[in-house]
């Protein structure tokens, strides 16, 4: 336990505070004290983070599953139906839209306790991977919805906390063919 270690050391300290090897190690014991404590406030931030990110899960499965239904609806429905007709899209436009609220207000929590981790140990593996992640999500989603600028503020997003995971989807690029009948 490193913060023993440098009450030890402090309490040699001050037995003899004149020691070169007192301060010396009672340095070192300093640095990974603090350390120490700061993996003990990552923890149960970590363990909240993680549930976080479960229940995000979850919620992008239900969003999927609600667009679903809400484009058969859209099928279904003739431009003169009446309100009664048309009342099911609408129920289940406003869930999407709750959920969205929900999803977003779940990513800012999930952000915000990676960035907390982050300000006690800059360098944390699992923040720094479950960030990148994060934002590549996001991307993908720009991507999809032909976002030209959410694509590009996502992928300095990605590349900021990226361990080279996702760098080189980043840079790969694609090219469609398209073949039309009768030939053009």
């Amino acid at each position: 336990d490193y913060i023993e270690a440098y009450n030890a050391f402090m309490a040699a300290f001050t037995l003899d505070p004149e020691s070169e090897e007192v301060k010396q190690v009672l340095g070192v014991s300093a640095v990974r004290a603090e350390k120490q404590k700061a993996q003990e406030k990552i923890l149960p931030i970590l363990e909240e983070t993680n549930r976080l990110i479960a229940g995000k899960k979850e919620l992008d499965t239900e969003i999927a599953s609600i667009q679903k239904t809400i484009d058969k609806l859209r099928r279904k429905i003739q431009g003169h139906e009446d309100f009664k007709a048309k009342k099911p899209l609408w129920d289940e436009e406003k869930k999407l839209t709750a959920k969205r609220v929900e999803q977003l207000a779940t990513e800012g929590r999930i952000i915000s306790n990676l960035s907390t981790i982050l300000g006690y140990d800059g360098q944390h593996p699992e923040a720094r991977k479950s960030l990148s992640r994060l934002y590549y999500e996001k991307f993908k989603v720009a991507e999809q919805l032909n976002d030209p600028e959410q694509m590009a503020y996502q992928r300095e997003l990605v590349l900021a906390f990226d361990d080279g995971e996702y760098e080189k989807l980043l840079q790969l690029n694609g090219r469609a063919t398209v073949t039309t009948l009768p030939k053009a």
